[in-house]
């Protein structure tokens, strides 16, 4: 798990395929990436393999986590 800093509104993840490796990557920023994990390449075999995002923590104060694409 990478914490993200005190104060932080926004973050990016993306995850990359590169043959049958797939690379996560996050960013503070939009422009600068960083691994995500200490383990940052997972390889998967799957023809056709289905990924999604999901979102859990303590829910204070109501707060809420968007996905735009």
């Amino acid at each position: 798990m990478t914490p993200l800093p005190a104060g932080t509104d926004d973050a990016w993840l993306r995850l990359t395929k590169a043959g049958t490796n797939y690379t996560g990557e996050y960013s503070l920023d939009g422009a600068t990436w960083l691994p995500v994990g200490e383990t940052n390449v997972v390889a998967n075999p799957m023809a056709a393999p289905d990924f999604g995002l999901f979102a859990f923590g303590a829910q204070q104060g109501g707060d809420e986590v968007g996905f735009e694409y």
